[in-house]
């Protein structure tokens, strides 16, 4: 967001090129000074435009030619306006708009001159021009965070049986997965691109006059003509039609500015677990190319990931600077207020442009450390489960005891020892029946209690698939919930504490770049045929650009979906949920269900792909379309994910183990 000073001889001295601001180099060149000119310039033609198009003003293409009118949607080549002139001019009148109107009539053909800024009042063309400079770099926000989403899939379901330290309160708690965080990532993300696939369809255009009540224009081309212009104004420049002025109604800024924290938070939490993982100490999670240091050759630090976080932590209170200064804008233009706006909205945009982008580069190089993840899950020797021998074993030995036996290990005590001889006196060996001792390996064995983490992966995949395969009009070829119920599936054996997992059968996926994953294939994911998934600009328009270099295939998609095929498809062993037994009670029913089991868990997140490249200097192409037309905003319509029904169920249940 360079700031041009004027200086002798019109030259300027460019203050920001983002020396400070590392994290938003080379992704903001949609809100750059030049880029909020091109804005005004284009809210000022479009005007005039709306004008022509309700009748009330003669044709304006000599106009629009003679001030750079490239198309709705698009900011207008400035040609030979200055900016640090223009900057230095808005002083005096306390905004741009002033002085430009000046300059654009100076270069307006004589006899449509008078049609430049008719009727309108400076907050009509600052604002509009505002919205569109959002729109736009929100299509490139939106693209990245689609980028972002595709890479998180691929990461998720490539560790997806990954054990790992799930951390509370910094310390080790209880096994999850690697490919659970990552879903949990993946599912922050998704929302955030969802609220501002919403907030962006709705940014408005403003017209409303000196004191918000049309009256200008009204006098100038009656109550019918007037009636007519804000919507016609809005659709010449790609945005919304408002329902009425909002000079001092400012939901249009505090909505935007709360989808874009929302945004940067969500990338901001991804990035403190990458930062924090690959501390050395941890060393779980690697940056595919990492920052070197100064003074230590010997440092691969997280550089971007440091960089989303700064960006994380400066957003929050550019938000409640919006707040302050838009929703409590006093009489019918505030003083002041209004002002700030300005440079706040635009930094919130730049830190999101620049903080999205980095995402999507980060995840897309992301690295696990199997070993490190092995190594830290048996750090406390068997306690990681300490929760699962309170459920399992309390009913048989009591809760003092196992209390005493977890207190023992945590002093240096062999935790497998304790518990098979704390078994072996509670509970009697009866001749050819098998004992609960029998099973201590697999209860003390963390992939055995992961709980849903499988199914929470699966679905939050599987969510993205089924999204991209609805996109291109694809369907599950097999929706029943039941076709594959009782596909296999060993009951556990003896009188074990087996918790089992999913089926072996996998569907092979690929939603990135990269070596493809897999993913049980009883997740139910919607076959594609491999293609890149169809382009679909946020706006509507028929203008497309070049599509991310990615494949989106799942084969073999619904061979394993059905109740229960996520609790033992296969019979397989490993983490994502099962039921567990002691004695031979509530033993493992391959593809079934057990009684005590709660409803089926439902991924309740949809996710969609990236439609633009993410890519500094070029810009996401925007509508043709009328935007006052709700069929114009996919994001409205067949771009938004289906509810809950349009998605196949997860029955997948969680479970603690235990006696049941």
């Amino acid at each position: 967001m360079p700031s041009d000073v004027p200086d002798a001889g019109d030259a300027a001295i460019v203050i920001d090129e983002g020396l400070l601001s590392p994290v938003t180099v080379g992704s903001d060149a949609e809100v750059t000074d030049a880029a909020v000119l091109g804005a005004l310039v284009a809210a000022e033609v479009a005007l005039s435009r709306a004008w022509a198009r309700v009748g009330a003003a003669p044709d304006m293409a000599a106009l629009s030619a003679a001030l750079g009118w490239v198309g709705a949607g698009e900011p207008c080549t400035t040609g030979d306006l200055s900016l640090p002139a223009l900057a230095a001019a808005s002083v005096a009148g306390g905004n741009p708009v002033i002085p430009l109107v000046g300059m654009l009539k100076e270069r307006a053909p004589l006899d449509v001159r008078g049609w430049v800024h008719r009727g309108a009042t400076s907050q009509d063309i600052l604002d509009s021009a505002l919205m569109l400079v959002a729109r736009r770099a929100g299509g490139w926000i939106r693209a990245s965070l689609r980028e972002t989403e595709q890479h998180l899939a691929e990461f998720a379901a490539a560790h997806r049986d990954e054990v790992a330290a799930a951390r509370t309160l910094t310390q080790h708690a209880v096994p999850t997965t690697v490919g659970a965080r990552a879903s949990g990532w993946l599912r922050a993300v998704s929302r955030a691109r969802l609220r501002l696939d919403e907030t962006l369809a709705a940014l408005p255009a403003q017209l409303g006059g000196a004191g918000g009540t049309l009256a200008s224009f009204v006098e100038i081309g009656g109550a019918e003509a007037a009636a007519e212009l804000p919507a016609a104004y809005a659709a010449e420049l790609g945005l919304a039609a408002p329902d009425a002025p909002w000079h001092v109604t400012r939901w249009p800024v505090t909505e935007l500015a709360d989808a874009l924290v929302q945004t940067v938070d969500a990338v901001g939490k991804m990035a403190t677990d990458v930062a924090t993982l690959s501390r050395t100490e941890i060393g779980e999670l690697a940056e595919g190319t990492g920052g070197g240091s100064s003074a230590m050759p010997q440092k691969q630090n997280p550089a971007a990931s440091v960089l989303i976080r700064s960006a994380a932590l400066r957003a929050p209170n550019l938000g409640a600077t919006m707040h302050l200064a838009a929703a409590l804008a006093a009489d019918e233009r505030p003083d002041g207020a209004w002002h700030a706006e300005w440079p706040t909205l635009r930094e919130l945009l730049r830190l999101a442009l620049g903080a999205t982008a980095t995402a999507a580069r980060l995840v897309a190089g992301l690295r696990v450390d199997g070993d490190a993840v092995a190594r830290n899950l048996g750090l406390t020797e068997g306690l990681i489960v300490s929760e699962r021998l309170s459920l399992v074993l309390t009913p048989l030995l009591g809760k003092d005891v196992v209390a005493q036996i977890v207190a023992d290990a945590g002093r240096g005590g062999d935790l497998r020892a304790l518990v098979v001889e704390a078994l072996e006196a509670a509970v009697d060996r009866l001749p050819g029946a098998a004992h609960p001792a029998d099973g201590v390996d697999a209860l003390l064995d963390p992939a055995q209690y992961t709980g849903a983490a499988g199914a929470l992966t699966d679905a939050a995949v599987r969510d993205l698939l089924a999204t991209l395969g609805e996109e291109r009009g694809i369907r599950d070829p097999d929706p029943d919930p039941g076709a594959a119920a009782g596909a296999g599936g060993d009951a556990a054996a003896g009188g074990g504490f087996d918790q089992r997992g999913g089926g072996d059968a996998a569907a092979e996926v690929s939603v990135g770049s990269g070596a493809a994953a897999k993913v049980p294939a009883s997740s139910g994911a919607a076959a594609t045929d491999g293609t890149t998934p169809a382009e679909q600009p946020l706006d509507g328009g028929d203008a497309r650009v070049d599509p991310p270099d990615r494949r989106s295939s799942a084969r073999a998609g619904a061979a394993g979906g059905g109740a229960g095929s996520l609790a033992g498809a296969a019979g397989g062993s490993g983490p994502g949920g099962g039921t567990a037994g002691v004695a031979g009670v509530g033993a493992a029913a391959g593809g079934g269900t057990t009684p005590a089991e709660p409803p089926p868990f439902r991924g309740n997140t949809p996710v969609a792909p990236s439609d633009r490249r993410s890519s500094a200097g070029r810009r996401p192409a925007d509508s043709e379309a009328h935007p006052a037309d709700p069929e114009a905003h996919p994001a409205d319509s067949e771009d938004r994910p289906g509810g809950p029904e349009d998605r196949p169920d997860n029955d997948e249940s969680h479970r603690t183990g235990g006696l049941t």
